[in-house]
């Protein structure tokens, strides 16, 4: 399997020069390739018919379909929107499972390494880590019973033999790319690719073990419950941008983010110019005893005038 298989790469000022080499070295690597241009249409239908030739994926995509989009956390509440819409959402486990997954395009995270950096308190800007036990599981909310789990994905022997035989065949691709042997190279390279992947799903953040069985499960279970429902929460208040989420957020096992090519969004997540069509909310009228707000209904922001 090609090392970005699966993957999807936005690839701008792509109909021509570097950014068509740029495009053309993705796709043969396996990626899905977006060939954005602002102009020089027929350059980017070129790059995209030499890519396809080659049973590669590739569309094009022209710089005026890409949005900004806004996830940012202001103490106990969210400011969420799209282009010109925005609305604030109360603080929630699900809005920093996104967040990071939107930092993150393309990137699959193992639901333990996500439940392991919320609880450990990393709110909007998570340094995702893996729980480093019950403790750190019952934090998150993960519940082991008596039962335990089945035991790490893979022993410690397992996984020595697997890094000594990774260092053998690195060598042995040296040697093989030193004498010109392309067939032993490429051989000895698919093997480092299969090794790597089942050691990277075997070994979290951190080089620590995943856990199989109950407490992997029940993550999936907890992350998929929370993230749904966030997702539900933003299609309630922009139904249009839930669609959007509701195709590219995965759930599962792995969680990830994978960016629609036809209409790409580039998200913020700090105050930026970005927010400046945004009105900023008015404090209320002063008074002597201020009705507080709403925590369980989303406050809509007013649009720019």
């Amino acid at each position: 399997m090609k090392k970005l298989a699966g993957k999807v790469a936005i690839v701008t000022g792509a109909s021509k020069g570097i950014g068509a080499a740029a495009a053309k070295a993705l796709a043969a690597e396996g990626a899905a390739v977006a060939v954005n241009y602002s102009s020089g249409k027929q350059g980017a239908e070129r790059v995209v018919s030499q890519i396809t030739r080659e049973d590669g994926q590739a569309i094009r995509a022209t710089s005026h379909s890409s949005e900004n989009g806004i996830l940012r956390k202001e103490g106990e509440f969210w400011t969420v929107g799209c282009a010109d819409r925005a609305f604030r959402l109360k603080d929630t486990k699900g809005l920093a499972y996104l967040a990071h997954l939107l930092r993150y395009p393309g990137t699959e995270f193992h639901v333990l390494d996500l439940v392991g950096g919320i609880a450990a308190g990393g709110g909007d800007e998570t340094k995702l880590q893996m729980p480093r036990g019950d403790d750190d599981l019952q934090k998150a909310g993960i519940n082991i019973t008596g039962l335990g789990d089945a035991g790490e994905m893979l022993d410690e022997q397992a996984k020595s033999a697997y890094r000594r035989r990774l260092f053998e065949l690195r060598e042995e691709l040296e040697e093989a790319k030193e004498f010109g042997n392309t067939k032993r190279a490429e051989k000895a390279q698919a093997e480092i690719d299969a090794l790597t992947s089942e050691l990277s799903r075997a070994v979290g953040l951190g080089g620590r073990a995943r856990r199989a069985g109950s407490a992997s499960e029940r993550a999936r279970q907890n992350i998929t419950k929370t993230i749904k429902s966030v997702l539900e929460r933003i299609a309630q208040s922009d139904a249009a941008l839930g669609e959007v989420f509701s195709r590219c957020i995965r759930t599962g096992t792995f969680c990830s983010y994978q960016p629609d090519p036809l209409s790409p969004i580039a998200w913020e997540f700090a105050a930026t110019d970005i927010v400046s069509t945004i009105d900023p909310i008015l404090p209320p009228v002063a008074s002597a005893d201020p009705a507080p707000a709403r925590a369980d209904r989303p406050e809509a922001l007013p649009h720019g005038h």
